[in-house]
């Protein structure tokens, strides 16, 4: 993917790995069945004053599978309840939530306290609840991410996604225009049902904190 002059650049690394890689057939792993199950609580010790924490929660454990329409409910808490807390009451650098395939999760980074935020996390269904969210509410955030599904990649941009996608073993035909009815489908029904997730990430999620 490139020009001319990229393209052939890339080939010769691609030329001079492939010479290092021995001819043996690697038995394929099943890496994620292999390891002991993580700790609820993980500490990573560095030098410095600044934590980076995360409190998660696999969808599996939540029993159900990814879909967007709870992109705009964790658009909603990360800007109405994390990052509002966390950066301009207590001073860390961002914090926010994200959902994906694996799981969903709540964070901060270079954050100066530890206590505060995981008290913040363990706020956020009540957060939530006490806003009192209509579909309306999150009509914004529903637009925001709709327009950026809708937005239009270059030919190579969609080219390195496609090759990523089929890498990672996640490639699905139409998958953006799958996101993009999901989001629209948005109910009251879906704001229930994410902010009993979150309860069960209060009481359930590992918590993760790397820092001094």
């Amino acid at each position: 993917i490139g020009d001319k002059k990229q393209i052939e650049k890339c080939r010769k690394f691609q030329k001079d790995l492939c010479q290092k890689l021995s001819s043996e057939n690697l038995k394929k792993e099943d890496l994620f069945n292999h390891h002991q199950p993580l700790p609820k609580s993980i500490a990573v010790i560095i030098p410095g004053n600044s934590y980076y924490d995360y409190k998660g929660i696999s969808l599996q454990s939540l029993g159900i599978k990814y879909n967007a329409k709870y992109e705009s409910l964790v658009s909603l808490l990360s800007e109405a309840h994390l990052f509002t807390s966390i950066r301009y009451k207590f001073g860390a650098y961002g914090a926010g939530s994200w959902i994906s395939d694996n799981g969903l999760y709540l964070y901060s980074y270079r954050d100066p306290h530890v206590k505060n935020t995981y008290q913040i996390f363990d706020s956020s269904s009540k957060a939530l609840k006490d806003k009192n969210i209509s579909v309306k509410n999150l009509e914004g955030y529903i637009t925001s991410i709709y327009s950026d599904l809708a937005r239009e990649d270059s030919t190579s941009s969609l080219m390195s996604i496609k090759i990523s996608s089929h890498l990672a073993g996640d490639y699905e035909n139409n998958k953006t225009l799958r996101y993009m009815k999901e989001i629209k489908s948005t109910e009251e029904k879906d704001i229930d049902d994410f902010i009993m997730m979150l309860e069960k990430l209060e009481k359930e999620g590992v918590k993760v904190t790397v820092g001094a």
